[in-house]
């Protein structure tokens, strides 16, 4: 019985008290810190998709999705009037 109390601590504590804080943290060092992440983020994408995928892949990634997006915007136009229309 008890271990199955200090596992749903342990479970508590790991997955549930992740905002809980000594101390208060400043608003612009967590902006810098999700800032970073992103870029770096990014960045490491860019690596990846230039070093990592063959040329072919590449350009067959590019050309589907150069036929994907106006398709895509198209749909979202639509949408867009039928709202505004009142339809949907």
């Amino acid at each position: 019985m008890s271990t199955t109390i200090h596992t749903r601590d342990l479970w508590s504590e790991l997955f549930c008290s992740y905002n809980i804080r000594e101390q208060d943290e400043n608003v612009t060092h967590v902006a810098m810190n999700r800032t970073i992440s992103v870029t770096v983020g990014v960045v490491w994408a860019g690596i990846v998709s230039r070093y990592w995928w063959p040329t072919e892949a590449r350009r067959e990634l590019s050309r589907a999705l150069g036929e994907w997006v106006p398709s895509l915007e198209s749909l979202l136009m639509s949408t867009l009037i039928l709202c505004r229309a009142g339809s949907v």
